[in-house]
């Protein structure tokens, strides 16, 4: 062991289908905004650097055509996982603010190609990133009514409205499977459709949420992981055609959470009186009264409204907007963008809370109970699910941030163990690498490995249908070629907009870049030196910033990364 101190590493718990190592964020690099509430997300969810994307996005931040959308912004995030070697983990792709939310897909299609009156060629860019391969392909199938394989039941049934069936299963969302009709899980990716389970983490233009409102309810639905809340879910039955449309299935979605141990109640109106905690919501009506209402949503919930502008985030118009919501509080909340025509299928099933009461991830409660996703937003954290099962996984090895030479040894420990499956998913660096044994000793050969530092990641899902993971994250430092690299910056909190000093120390480097995620915001020449840079290109919050070393010949020689340095660059 080489002296060697065992401990305890740093155990961090992740998510029921899906944790930090499955989401790849994507952020404006030409908004402030959007970064800021990324540099909150990434810390909030322990995203690693490898999942961050930064478009150079200068286009307007609510409209883009499709050719926009296929060009840049869906090629360049499909490219970034194919090329980052991320394909066999990639489930959620999450939208920070300013970017489109709104897809004008009216010139994508050649006049022969009819579509019927209600289909409105417009969609929303979450329901178009989870539809990728027919967005991609320019697929007149993006809006067919039936394009969502992954919810379970008949189809046929709920097209148009709710109607009343069997209690449905619930499954584990999987990027890498396809599915077949009635959400038939496939391995062989020829054998069906593949999606990706995407949402916004906030808006901000026209009637969206404040940067501080977005953190707010994004750190509380970090925080509903950690403590499960207590409250209840309404089901609001009216007269409006926007409540009939769903509300005949209301009894039995409820009737279900009751068996599930949770607080459920049809009533008549358009939103509970005097609730102060609020779970889910489900209702239809246009102009909701939730200022006098008197509830609020409890950290983690729901907010679904089937109405036509909920949605449309223009300044100027109408309904109530799913941003209310989340200014109330929920972790998660949908409209369509575009007239729906109270198409049920275009709506999230009363199934909805059901599933998410089950220990599924919000996104995958979302996407199990919405057939034809392609005009739905969805805005809030995919990620939050208070009612998983989860695994406890630690890793026994030399300490937090140790530096190593020769055999790094380590072991998993996972709690408890019939709750576990039988094998581990080891993340290197923040990508896939092997399938382990569970409960067992490892050996690493460091000497094959790049110097400076690395990240071990261990996951581990339980047993039942949910799937729920486990993990643990142990960083350390090679040193088999030379001394750790050294990395500084000040001044540490900084205001935004004054600057920040870098200083790097990188053996053998040719040049060092300093970077926020995949962006390069200074460079020093040499394996030693200083660089100054503007800290309003960081956005504010926890950023995490990176010092890599480049070698002179990319082609025969590996980059050097130091320590992540966390720096808080205060508004």
């Amino acid at each position: 062991m080489g002296g060697l101190l065992l401990c305890c590493a740093m155990s961090l718990v992740a998510l029921a289908g899906g944790g930090p190592q499955n989401v790849l964020l994507v952020v404006n690099a030409n908004s402030a905004d959007s970064k800021t509430i990324a540099n909150h997300y990434i810390r909030l969810r322990n995203i690693p650097a490898s999942n961050v994307v930064m478009l150079n996005y200068t286009r307007a931040l609510d409209t883009a055509n499709g050719r926009i959308m296929r060009e840049e912004i869906l090629s360049p995030v499909i490219k970034a996982i194919d090329e980052r070697k991320l394909s066999a983990q990639i489930d959620y792709v999450v939208y920070s603010a300013d970017l489109p939310w709104r897809l004008n897909l009216q010139q994508e299609y050649p006049v022969e190609v009819k579509f019927p009156p209600q289909a409105r060629l417009m969609a929303s860019l979450t329901g178009a990133t989870y539809l990728y391969q027919h967005t991609m392909s320019t697929a007149p199938s993006l809006f067919d009514l039936n394009t969502n394989w992954f919810v379970p039941g008949d189809a046929q049934l709920d097209a148009g409205r709710c109607v009343a069936q069997a209690v449905p299963a619930s499954q584990a969302f999987h990027g890498r499977n396809s599915w077949q009709p009635g959400a038939k899980r496939q391995d062989d990716p020829r054998q069906g459709q593949r999606y990706l389970i995407s949402t916004m983490l906030g808006v901000t233009q026209g009637r969206g949420n404040s940067v501080a409102e977005i953190v707010d309810y994004l750190k509380q639905a970090a925080y509903a992981d950690a403590q499960p809340p207590d409250g209840e879910f309404f089901y609001m039955r009216n007269s409006d055609v926007r409540s009939q449309t769903r509300d005949v299935c209301y009894g039995g979605a409820a009737a279900e959470l009751r068996n599930l141990g949770a607080k459920a109640y049809v009533q008549d109106g358009s939103v509970p009186r005097d609730a102060p905690s609020v779970l889910g919501l489900t209702t239809g009506y246009a102009d909701l009264p939730l200022g006098s209402s008197g509830m609020r949503f409890a950290p983690g919930a729901i907010g679904d409204n089937l109405t036509s502008l909920g949605g449309v985030l223009d300044a100027n118009a109408g309904q109530t907007p799913l941003t209310e919501f989340l200014r109330l509080g929920a972790a998660g909340a949908s409209g369509t963008v575009i007239e729906p025509f109270a198409i049920q299928a275009k709506f999230p099933l009363p199934w909805l809370h059901v599933h998410y009461r089950r220990g599924y991830s919000l996104g995958e409660a979302y996407y199990q109970s919405v057939r034809s996703p392609a005009q739905l937003l969805i805005v809030g954290d995919p990620l939050c699910q208070p009612w998983a099962n989860r695994p406890r996984v630690t890793i026994a090895g030399p300490k937090l941030g140790a530096q190593v030479k020769g055999k790094l040894s380590f072991s998993l420990k996972i709690e408890p163990p019939e709750l576990a499956s039988a094998k581990a998913e080891l993340y290197f660096d923040g990508r896939l690498a092997h399938y382990v044994p569970g409960n067992q000793n490892f050996d690493l050969d460091t000497e094959k490995l790049p110097d400076g530092y690395h990240e071990l990641r261990a996951v581990v899902s339980s047993v039942d249908t949910v799937e729920s993971q486990g993990q643990a994250v142990l960083p350390v430092v090679f040193t088999n070629h030379g001394p750790a690299p050294r990395f500084t910056v000040s001044p540490n909190p900084v205001r935004s907009g004054e600057p920040v000093l870098a200083k790097a120390n990188i053996n053998g480097a040719a040049e060092i870049s300093i970077r926020q995620s995949d962006q390069q915001v200074a460079k020093i020449t040499g394996a030693n030196g200083s660089a100054e840079f503007d800290s309003a290109l960081l956005g504010s919050g926890p950023v995490m910033l990176q010092a890599v070393g480049l070698p002179a010949d990319p082609v025969t020689q590996p980059s050097t990364f130091a320590v992540p340095v966390s720096l808080v660059v205060l508004p």
